[in-house]
């Protein structure tokens, strides 16, 4: 077996499958920026209302955060999150 570089199999398209020019357009960037800004808002923000991220350097004001908005964060973030994986598979799944 003859020794190749990373970047000739990515080069040559052997190493991994995948048509770039696909990826170019316009509509699947923002398609996917969607998906994983979705994904990380709703991870972020679950973990900040069950306490796991603090908001504030302040306790105080972390601790009356998640009073105030907890719950309403608690309930919101799965669905952000659902709907995140929905649009990465829209665009996986469409080409």
């Amino acid at each position: 077996m003859a020794f190749c570089s990373l970047r000739s199999l990515i080069l040559a398209n052997n190493f991994v499958p995948v048509n770039w020019a696909l990826y170019a357009k316009e509509e699947v960037v923002y398609e996917l920026m969607d998906g994983v800004i979705s994904i990380l808002g709703g991870t972020w923000g679950y973990l900040a209302a069950t306490g796991r991220v603090q908001i504030s350097s302040n306790e105080e004001k972390s601790k009356e955060w998640r009073n105030k908005f907890g719950t309403t964060i608690k309930f919101i973030s799965p669905f952000l999150i659902v709907f995140g994986l929905y649009r990465l598979s829209s665009v996986f799944f469409s080409l």
